[in-house]
């Protein structure tokens, strides 16, 4: 049988590209902006052995605050002893003249060889926890699903880190978003881009709560913070018809939905929880009951 992958002998990895991982090298080499994406970057990003000497030459120079062209990457080389082995000033020269033209899509590039290389930590997760499972001496299932939860929790998703950036961009950014939103609203058109709490008071000190936010609720104890955070969850859901997930790690979510019953349906909670609900009682549990079974609210407790 013909292998497609294995025209010289040797099967090609289908989770490494070694021409992404050369462009992305020039990138550095020949574009400043470039050079700032060193250090959210790590040698394992490549699967060639010159590649990794490479970049990892290059990292140096960054955490020296040197400059990164040809001449400093090479002299960084050469002080790495026997790893900089037929790594030269011709190997250079034909690697800038390999990619000449594709440089500029280096971001593009980046984010390619970001998910190759943890497509290669899944791959490495699956084969050890495969030997695992074949071992049966090595335990139980369960502890065979344990040492592959941990395995999957160890991988170094480099995807999750953000951009670096100069503060400069994130100016020009909020600037263009303040004069769109000024032009709406000017026109009539303005569209809210975030959550409100449904509370006007607040909503107007603090804003929507846009994606991203992380929003803590502080305060003394018995001061009602599971109380407000119920009422802003339920306005949000049942108001703005957004879904909200309720995680609880004290209250079960029965407790949480007497809360809610009682807020929506305007009931008291002691007659919920005892049992005295009278008739004019149960219009106002039944009308909030269909309110809340007809909004994305759920519920996940401990």
């Amino acid at each position: 049988m013909t292998n497609d992958l294995n025209v010289t002998g040797i099967e090609k990895d289908p989770l490494s590209d070694p021409s992404i991982e050369s462009s992305v090298l020039v990138s550095i080499l020949t574009i400043s902006e470039a050079a700032d994406y060193v250090a959210q970057m790590h040698e394992h990003l490549f699967t060639i052995h010159t590649h990794q000497v490479i970049f990892k030459a290059m990292r140096s120079l960054y955490e020296r605050g040197e400059i990164i062209d040809e001449l400093t990457v090479l002299r960084a080389i050469k002080s790495l002893g026997a790893e900089s082995k037929g790594i030269n000033e011709q190997y250079i020269i034909e690697l800038l003249g390999n990619v000449v033209g594709k440089a500029i899509n280096f971001k593009s590039y980046i984010k390619m060889l970001e998910e190759l290389h943890l497509r290669r930590q899944l791959r490495d997760v699956g084969k050890k926890t495969q030997i695992y499972a074949n071992d049966v001496g090595y335990g139980s299932a369960d502890d065979v699903l344990e040492k592959a939860n941990t395995l999957l929790s160890n991988i170094n998703s480099v995807s999750n880190k953000g951009d670096v950036e100069h503060l400069s961009h994130s100016v020009i950014s909020i600037m263009e978003e303040i004069n769109s939103i000024q032009t709406e609203r000017m026109s009539g058109q303005y569209r809210v881009r975030g959550v409100n709490t449904g509370f006007v008071a607040l909503d107007h000190r603090i804003g929507e709560i846009n994606n991203g936010d992380l929003v803590v609720i502080a305060a003394r104890p018995s001061m009602g913070k599971t109380a407000f955070a119920l009422n802003l969850a339920t306005n949000i859901a049942t108001n703005l018809r957004k879904p909200v997930l309720i995680e609880s790690i004290e209250m079960k979510r029965d407790a949480i939905t007497k809360r809610i019953i009682s807020s929506v349906g305007d009931l008291k909670l002691s007659k919920i929880k005892n049992a005295e609900l009278d008739g004019e009682d149960w219009t106002c549990f039944t009308e909030a009951a269909k309110v809340i079974q007809n909004s994305p609210l759920m519920i996940m407790d401990g």
